[in-house]
């Protein structure tokens, strides 16, 4: 049989569910609805927490999207650092990167305003071992990527009814970006992390056709 190449065909039918601005929008929304969501629950501290902790985990995979694996492994202090104007840097080392580059980013304000509410109010509900990880898991330190990704993609589902995992937000990244800039493959590139160009070509290109 003949490799794969480029995007998946169930990636591609997963990311044309997307194709309307309802459905982006639906997406792109989805932290700050999560977020009015908490504040009026009578759930339990530790429920509420859950549904803030969702909203961050998507509004990271929409800021900076990253692999699974760097996601679930986030630690305060490590690779959440404090910049002087109260935003947060998003660091990753090298050796922790599939393609060996270092990241680091300056997360939006709105971004690091929703990371201190939950790490100041609600992580401490979750967190029961003095773990540094932002998303803690039940029986100590972080929580597993499978739990992650099924977290993820369950709060997806239920609050918009479209099928998405934790990767596809990278392909998602990449279709916003190329509809409004076509052929731009470099950024994309730089984006997502790819040590090649032809990588990010081969996978996106014909993706933006439309515009």
């Amino acid at each position: 049989t003949l490799a794969q190449d480029g995007l998946s065909d169930k990636n591609r039918e997963r990311l044309r569910q997307l194709d309307s601005e309802t459905s982006m929008m639906a997406v792109l929304r989805l932290p700050e609805r999560l977020l009015t969501e908490a504040r009026r629950s009578k759930k339990s501290p530790a429920k509420v927490a859950l549904i803030i902790q969702s909203a961050i985990l998507i509004e990271l995979l929409l800021m900076v999207p990253m692999r699974l694996e760097n996601l679930a492994d986030l630690t305060i202090g490590t690779h959440l650092i404090r910049a002087r104007n109260g935003r947060m840097h998003l660091i990753l080392a090298a050796h922790e990167v599939k393609n060996a580059s270092p990241l680091e980013v300056l997360l939006p304000a709105e971004t690091s305003k929703l990371i201190d509410l939950y790490i100041e109010k609600h992580r401490p509900a979750l967190c029961k071992d003095g773990s540094a990880a932002l998303f803690p898991g039940r029986y100590g330190g972080a929580k597993s990527k499978d739990m992650v990704r099924a977290q993820i993609s369950r709060c997806v589902l239920t609050r918009t009814g479209l099928a998405m995992n934790p990767h596809l937000f990278r392909h998602f990244a990449a279709k916003i970006y190329l509809e409004d800039h076509t052929g731009a493959y470099g950024t994309v590139r730089l984006l997502l992390g790819h040590k090649s160009g032809d990588t990010t070509t081969k996978y996106y290109c014909g993706t933006e056709t439309a515009a």
